[in-house]
Protein backbone atom coordinates (compact mmCIF):
# COMPACT_ATOMS: atom_id res chain seq x y z
CA UNK A 1 0.00 0.00 0.00
CA UNK A 2 3.44 2.31 -0.03
CA UNK A 3 2.03 3.87 -3.76
CA UNK A 4 -1.46 5.19 -1.99
CA UNK A 5 -0.36 6.26 1.18
CA UNK A 6 2.67 8.31 -1.11
CA UNK A 7 -0.53 9.55 -3.67
CA UNK A 8 -2.85 10.24 -0.53
CA UNK A 9 -0.62 12.31 1.98
CA UNK A 10 1.80 13.85 -0.83
CA UNK A 11 1.90 17.47 -1.11
CA UNK A 12 -0.68 17.90 -4.43
CA UNK A 13 -2.95 15.71 -2.44
CA UNK A 14 -2.52 17.97 0.47
CA UNK A 15 -2.91 20.90 -1.51
CA UNK A 16 -6.01 20.08 -3.36
CA UNK A 17 -7.26 18.70 0.01
CA UNK A 18 -7.17 22.65 1.36
CA UNK A 19 -8.12 24.08 -1.68
CA UNK A 20 -11.30 21.69 -1.63
CA UNK A 21 -12.62 22.73 1.95
CA UNK A 22 -11.43 26.56 1.42
CA UNK A 23 -13.44 26.61 -1.66
CA UNK A 24 -16.60 24.94 -0.02
CA UNK A 25 -15.80 27.55 3.21
CA UNK A 26 -15.22 30.56 1.13
CA UNK A 27 -18.70 29.36 -1.00
CA UNK A 28 -20.52 29.38 2.30
CA UNK A 29 -19.16 32.82 3.49
CA UNK A 30 -20.00 34.71 0.24
CA UNK A 31 -23.61 33.04 0.23
CA UNK A 32 -23.78 34.92 3.74
CA UNK A 33 -22.09 38.06 2.52
CA UNK A 34 -24.79 38.42 -0.17
CA UNK A 35 -27.47 38.05 2.05
CA UNK A 36 -28.11 40.13 5.44
CA UNK A 37 -24.38 41.27 6.66
CA UNK A 38 -24.90 42.18 10.03
CA UNK A 39 -27.43 39.93 11.05
CA UNK A 40 -25.01 36.83 9.34
CA UNK A 41 -21.88 38.04 10.56
CA UNK A 42 -22.68 36.98 14.05
CA UNK A 43 -23.84 33.50 13.14
CA UNK A 44 -20.92 33.02 10.58
CA UNK A 45 -18.95 31.11 13.27
CA UNK A 46 -21.90 29.58 14.30
CA UNK A 47 -22.67 28.11 10.54
CA UNK A 48 -19.93 27.26 8.24
CA UNK A 49 -17.06 27.86 10.19
CA UNK A 50 -17.05 25.83 12.96
CA UNK A 51 -18.76 22.89 10.76
CA UNK A 52 -16.43 22.89 7.75
CA UNK A 53 -13.19 23.13 10.53
CA UNK A 54 -13.96 20.00 12.25
CA UNK A 55 -15.14 17.90 9.23
CA UNK A 56 -11.72 19.61 7.70
CA UNK A 57 -9.61 18.35 10.56
CA UNK A 58 -11.89 14.90 10.95
CA UNK A 59 -10.91 14.01 7.06
CA UNK A 60 -7.63 14.12 7.34
CA UNK A 61 -7.72 10.81 9.05
CA UNK A 62 -9.92 8.98 6.74
CA UNK A 63 -7.55 8.34 4.17
CA UNK A 64 -5.54 5.93 6.93
CA UNK A 65 -8.71 4.46 7.92
CA UNK A 66 -9.49 3.61 4.41
CA UNK A 67 -6.26 1.36 4.21
CA UNK A 68 -6.81 -0.02 7.12
CA UNK A 69 -9.92 -0.80 5.85
CA UNK A 70 -8.79 -2.43 2.69
CA UNK A 71 -7.01 -5.48 4.27
CA UNK A 72 -10.62 -6.60 5.24
CA UNK A 73 -12.96 -9.04 3.54
CA UNK A 74 -15.76 -7.31 1.97
CA UNK A 75 -18.59 -8.11 4.56
CA UNK A 76 -16.24 -6.94 7.58
CA UNK A 77 -15.28 -3.51 5.40
CA UNK A 78 -19.01 -2.93 5.09
CA UNK A 79 -19.07 -3.11 9.08
CA UNK A 80 -15.93 -1.63 9.57
CA UNK A 81 -16.74 1.90 7.77
CA UNK A 82 -20.22 1.82 8.88
CA UNK A 83 -18.90 1.84 12.45
CA UNK A 84 -16.49 4.47 11.31
CA UNK A 85 -18.93 6.68 9.94
CA UNK A 86 -20.90 6.47 12.94
CA UNK A 87 -18.25 7.42 15.31
CA UNK A 88 -16.67 10.01 12.80
CA UNK A 89 -20.48 10.92 12.95
CA UNK A 90 -20.76 11.86 16.73
CA UNK A 91 -17.22 13.32 16.90
CA UNK A 92 -17.71 16.04 14.17
CA UNK A 93 -20.96 16.60 16.16
CA UNK A 94 -19.29 17.13 19.17
CA UNK A 95 -16.12 18.75 18.19
CA UNK A 96 -18.58 21.39 15.77
CA UNK A 97 -20.37 22.48 18.84
CA UNK A 98 -17.59 22.54 21.05
CA UNK A 99 -15.38 25.02 18.62
CA UNK A 100 -18.06 26.89 18.38
CA UNK A 101 -18.56 27.99 21.98
CA UNK A 102 -14.60 28.40 22.28
CA UNK A 103 -14.55 30.18 18.72
CA UNK A 104 -17.31 32.72 20.03
CA UNK A 105 -15.69 33.24 23.20
CA UNK A 106 -12.44 34.08 21.43
CA UNK A 107 -13.79 36.58 19.70
CA UNK A 108 -16.06 37.54 21.98
CA UNK A 109 -19.30 37.05 20.04
CA UNK A 110 -22.99 36.12 21.19
CA UNK A 111 -23.33 32.67 22.02
CA UNK A 112 -25.29 30.62 20.49
CA UNK A 113 -25.09 28.25 23.59
CA UNK A 114 -23.16 27.48 26.51
CA UNK A 115 -20.75 24.24 27.08
CA UNK A 116 -23.37 23.01 29.65
CA UNK A 117 -26.22 23.01 27.16
CA UNK A 118 -24.64 21.07 25.05
CA UNK A 119 -25.85 17.64 26.19
CA UNK A 120 -29.16 18.81 25.66
CA UNK A 121 -28.58 20.35 22.20
CA UNK A 122 -27.06 16.55 21.18
CA UNK A 123 -29.99 14.94 22.33
CA UNK A 124 -32.47 17.04 20.21
CA UNK A 125 -29.83 17.60 17.20
CA UNK A 126 -29.00 13.63 16.50
CA UNK A 127 -30.03 13.63 12.68
CA UNK A 128 -27.40 15.65 12.26
CA UNK A 129 -25.06 12.52 12.62
CA UNK A 130 -26.27 11.53 9.26
CA UNK A 131 -24.23 14.06 7.72
CA UNK A 132 -21.19 12.71 8.93
CA UNK A 133 -22.37 9.78 7.01
CA UNK A 134 -22.96 11.49 4.15
CA UNK A 135 -19.18 13.10 4.38
CA UNK A 136 -17.81 9.79 4.99
CA UNK A 137 -19.14 7.76 2.34
CA UNK A 138 -18.49 10.61 -0.06
CA UNK A 139 -14.62 10.52 0.56
CA UNK A 140 -14.62 6.58 0.29
CA UNK A 141 -16.10 7.15 -3.09
CA UNK A 142 -13.54 9.83 -4.28
CA UNK A 143 -10.76 7.54 -1.97
CA UNK A 144 -12.03 4.60 -4.19
CA UNK A 145 -11.88 6.34 -7.58
CA UNK A 146 -8.26 7.06 -6.36
CA UNK A 147 -7.43 3.79 -5.35
CA UNK A 148 -8.37 2.31 -8.48
CA UNK A 149 -7.09 4.92 -10.95
CA UNK A 150 -3.72 4.17 -9.02
CA UNK A 151 -3.67 0.75 -9.15
CA UNK A 152 -4.75 0.76 -13.15
CA UNK A 153 -2.11 3.10 -13.90
CA UNK A 154 0.44 1.50 -11.55
CA UNK A 155 -0.33 -2.02 -13.51
CA UNK A 156 0.21 -0.16 -16.79
CA UNK A 157 3.52 1.05 -15.90
CA UNK A 158 4.48 -2.46 -14.45
CA UNK A 159 3.24 -4.34 -17.82
CA UNK A 160 5.14 -1.48 -19.57
CA UNK A 161 8.06 -1.68 -18.09
CA UNK A 162 8.21 -5.85 -18.35
CA UNK A 163 7.22 -5.21 -21.99
CA UNK A 164 10.48 -2.75 -21.79
CA UNK A 165 12.42 -5.79 -19.95
CA UNK A 166 11.35 -8.63 -22.35
CA UNK A 167 11.98 -6.76 -25.66
CA UNK A 168 15.66 -5.35 -24.19
CA UNK A 169 16.41 -9.26 -23.12
CA UNK A 170 15.50 -10.25 -26.43
CA UNK A 171 17.70 -8.15 -28.22
CA UNK A 172 20.81 -8.73 -25.77
CA UNK A 173 19.95 -12.44 -26.76
CA UNK A 174 20.52 -11.73 -30.62
CA UNK A 175 23.51 -9.48 -30.14
CA UNK A 176 24.56 -12.71 -28.33
CA UNK A 177 23.76 -15.26 -30.76
CA UNK A 178 25.62 -12.56 -33.14
CA UNK A 179 28.98 -13.33 -31.54
CA UNK A 180 29.34 -16.70 -31.71
CA UNK A 181 28.38 -16.17 -35.90
CA UNK A 182 30.40 -13.66 -36.50
CA UNK A 183 33.51 -15.71 -34.06
CA UNK A 184 32.61 -19.01 -36.08
CA UNK A 185 33.19 -17.40 -39.75
CA UNK A 186 36.22 -15.30 -38.59
CA UNK A 187 37.84 -18.18 -36.72
CA UNK A 188 36.81 -20.27 -40.06
CA UNK A 189 38.66 -17.69 -42.05
CA UNK A 190 42.04 -17.54 -39.55
CA UNK A 191 41.94 -21.75 -40.01
CA UNK A 192 41.69 -21.44 -44.20
CA UNK A 193 45.08 -18.84 -43.95
CA UNK A 194 47.22 -21.79 -41.69
CA UNK A 195 46.18 -24.34 -43.86
CA UNK A 196 47.86 -22.08 -46.71
CA UNK A 197 50.74 -21.80 -45.24
CA UNK A 198 49.70 -17.91 -44.72
CA UNK A 199 51.15 -18.37 -40.65
CA UNK A 200 51.69 -14.11 -40.28
CA UNK A 201 48.53 -13.18 -42.01
CA UNK A 202 46.70 -15.70 -39.42
CA UNK A 203 48.47 -14.61 -36.20
CA UNK A 204 47.38 -10.90 -37.61
CA UNK A 205 43.91 -11.60 -37.80
CA UNK A 206 44.01 -13.25 -34.57
CA UNK A 207 45.40 -10.12 -32.92
CA UNK A 208 42.27 -7.95 -35.24
CA UNK A 209 40.24 -10.44 -33.51
CA UNK A 210 40.58 -10.36 -30.27
CA UNK A 211 40.94 -6.44 -30.47
CA UNK A 212 37.67 -6.86 -31.42
CA UNK A 213 36.20 -8.77 -28.86
CA UNK A 214 37.75 -7.25 -26.54
CA UNK A 215 35.63 -4.21 -27.88
CA UNK A 216 32.63 -6.67 -28.02
CA UNK A 217 33.16 -7.80 -23.71
CA UNK A 218 34.01 -3.76 -22.80
CA UNK A 219 30.02 -2.87 -24.30
CA UNK A 220 28.57 -6.42 -23.57
CA UNK A 221 25.40 -4.91 -21.63
CA UNK A 222 24.92 -2.10 -24.11
CA UNK A 223 21.81 -2.20 -26.41
CA UNK A 224 22.70 0.61 -28.05
CA UNK A 225 26.32 2.69 -28.51
CA UNK A 226 27.83 5.74 -30.06
CA UNK A 227 28.28 5.79 -34.21
CA UNK A 228 31.41 6.50 -33.56
CA UNK A 229 32.27 3.21 -31.26
CA UNK A 230 30.48 1.05 -33.76
CA UNK A 231 32.88 2.48 -36.55
CA UNK A 232 35.72 1.67 -34.53
CA UNK A 233 34.42 -1.77 -34.33
CA UNK A 234 34.03 -2.13 -37.89
CA UNK A 235 37.41 -0.74 -38.74
CA UNK A 236 38.55 -3.61 -37.00
CA UNK A 237 36.98 -6.14 -38.54
CA UNK A 238 37.86 -4.62 -41.69
CA UNK A 239 41.02 -4.83 -40.45
CA UNK A 240 41.01 -8.59 -40.04
CA UNK A 241 39.10 -9.29 -43.52
CA UNK A 242 41.77 -7.11 -45.14
CA UNK A 243 44.43 -9.70 -44.19
CA UNK A 244 42.69 -12.08 -46.49
CA UNK A 245 41.72 -10.06 -49.42
CA UNK A 246 45.15 -8.02 -49.40
CA UNK A 247 44.94 -5.10 -52.40
CA UNK A 248 41.99 -6.33 -54.21
CA UNK A 249 39.86 -4.55 -51.37
CA UNK A 250 39.05 -1.23 -51.40
CA UNK A 251 36.81 0.08 -48.53
CA UNK A 252 35.22 3.73 -48.63
CA UNK A 253 33.14 5.52 -45.30
CA UNK A 254 32.20 8.84 -45.53
CA UNK A 255 30.76 9.85 -42.15
CA UNK A 256 29.98 13.83 -41.30
CA UNK A 257 31.71 15.01 -38.11
CA UNK A 258 28.34 15.43 -36.27
CA UNK A 259 26.63 12.40 -36.90
CA UNK A 260 29.36 10.75 -34.84
CA UNK A 261 27.50 11.15 -31.45
CA UNK A 262 24.51 9.73 -32.26
CA UNK A 263 23.36 6.24 -30.94
CA UNK A 264 22.77 3.17 -33.24
CA UNK A 265 22.29 -0.42 -32.41
CA UNK A 266 25.56 -2.78 -31.14
CA UNK A 267 27.35 -4.56 -34.31
CA UNK A 268 24.30 -3.26 -36.82
CA UNK A 269 26.94 -2.54 -39.35
CA UNK A 270 29.29 -5.61 -38.70
CA UNK A 271 27.00 -8.49 -40.42
CA UNK A 272 25.93 -6.11 -43.51
CA UNK A 273 29.15 -6.03 -44.24
CA UNK A 274 30.56 -9.48 -43.37
CA UNK A 275 27.49 -10.29 -46.03
CA UNK A 276 29.48 -7.85 -48.59
CA UNK A 277 32.64 -9.71 -47.90
CA UNK A 278 30.98 -13.39 -48.48
CA UNK A 279 28.85 -12.08 -51.57
CA UNK A 280 30.38 -9.62 -53.00
CA UNK A 281 34.23 -9.07 -52.79
CA UNK A 282 34.81 -12.80 -52.08
CA UNK A 283 32.72 -13.57 -55.79
CA UNK A 284 34.82 -11.02 -57.76
CA UNK A 285 38.27 -12.09 -58.98
CA UNK A 286 39.98 -8.32 -59.63
CA UNK A 287 38.99 -5.44 -57.60
CA UNK A 288 36.13 -5.06 -55.43
CA UNK A 289 34.86 -2.08 -53.40
CA UNK A 290 32.99 -1.85 -50.14
CA UNK A 291 31.16 2.14 -49.69
CA UNK A 292 29.32 2.85 -46.18
CA UNK A 293 27.49 6.19 -46.46
CA UNK A 294 26.12 8.11 -43.54
CA UNK A 295 23.31 11.06 -43.70
CA UNK A 296 20.97 13.02 -41.39
CA UNK A 297 17.56 13.21 -43.23
CA UNK A 298 15.80 15.40 -40.65
CA UNK A 299 15.28 13.56 -37.91
CA UNK A 300 16.46 10.43 -39.32
CA UNK A 301 19.98 8.52 -39.72
CA UNK A 302 20.15 7.04 -43.52
CA UNK A 303 23.05 4.54 -43.57
CA UNK A 304 23.70 2.91 -46.91
CA UNK A 305 25.72 0.64 -47.78
CA UNK A 306 27.53 -0.47 -51.41
CA UNK A 307 29.34 -3.18 -52.46
CA UNK A 308 30.57 -4.51 -55.90
CA UNK A 309 29.07 -8.11 -57.13
CA UNK A 310 28.68 -10.55 -59.85
CA UNK A 311 26.32 -12.60 -57.80
CA UNK A 312 23.19 -13.19 -57.93
CA UNK A 313 21.82 -13.85 -54.38
CA UNK A 314 18.31 -14.33 -52.89
CA UNK A 315 17.78 -11.09 -49.59
CA UNK A 316 14.83 -12.41 -48.31
CA UNK A 317 16.21 -11.64 -45.09
CA UNK A 318 13.16 -12.35 -42.85
CA UNK A 319 12.97 -15.77 -43.93
CA UNK A 320 16.92 -16.44 -44.09
CA UNK A 321 18.35 -19.48 -42.41
CA UNK A 322 21.33 -17.50 -42.28
CA UNK A 323 21.62 -16.00 -39.05
CA UNK A 324 23.64 -12.44 -39.88
CA UNK A 325 20.97 -10.30 -41.49
CA UNK A 326 17.62 -11.93 -40.37
CA UNK A 327 19.23 -11.52 -36.71
CA UNK A 328 20.21 -7.80 -37.64
CA UNK A 329 16.35 -7.02 -39.06
CA UNK A 330 14.65 -8.53 -35.83
CA UNK A 331 16.78 -6.67 -33.64
CA UNK A 332 15.83 -3.46 -35.55
CA UNK A 333 12.42 -4.19 -35.21
CA UNK A 334 12.67 -5.21 -31.20
CA UNK A 335 14.07 -1.68 -30.49
CA UNK A 336 12.22 1.14 -33.06
CA UNK A 337 9.13 -1.25 -33.80
CA UNK A 338 8.03 -0.37 -36.81
CA UNK A 339 10.04 3.16 -36.74
CA UNK A 340 12.23 2.39 -39.01
CA UNK A 341 13.30 0.51 -43.05
CA UNK A 342 15.77 -1.87 -44.01
CA UNK A 343 15.85 -2.12 -47.80
CA UNK A 344 17.84 -4.03 -50.03
CA UNK A 345 18.87 -3.31 -54.33
CA UNK A 346 20.53 -5.24 -56.38
CA UNK A 347 21.46 -4.94 -59.94
CA UNK A 348 23.89 -6.60 -61.95
CA UNK A 349 26.93 -5.49 -60.84
CA UNK A 350 26.09 -3.79 -57.30
CA UNK A 351 24.04 -4.12 -53.93
CA UNK A 352 22.74 -1.81 -51.83
CA UNK A 353 21.61 -2.06 -48.48
CA UNK A 354 19.68 0.83 -46.88
CA UNK A 355 18.64 1.35 -43.18
CA UNK A 356 17.05 4.37 -41.86
CA UNK A 357 16.39 4.53 -38.05
CA UNK A 358 15.33 7.59 -35.64
CA UNK A 359 18.20 10.05 -34.81
CA UNK A 360 19.05 9.64 -31.14
CA UNK A 361 21.50 10.75 -28.81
Amino acid sequence: MLFIRQSFFSQEYKKRYILVFGFILFFYVISYFLTDVEANIVNLIYWPVSYIISLFILGLMVPDLFMKGLSLNPRSRTFYHLIIALFGGVLHMLSTDILTVLLERLLQLPEHYTLSELPDKWFNEWPTLFHAFIWYFAYLGILYLIYYREMYLRERHQNKELKTQLSSAKVKTLSTELNPHFLFNAMNGITMQIRKGKNDQAVGGLVSLSQMLRSVLNTKDDVLISLEAELELLDQYIALEKRRFGDKLCINITCPEGLHYYSIPKLLLQPIVENSFKHGVSQILGEAEIKLIFKKEDDRLLIQIFNTTHHKMDWHTVNSKGIGLSNTVERLSRIYHTDYSFQVRQNQSQILVEITIPLQV
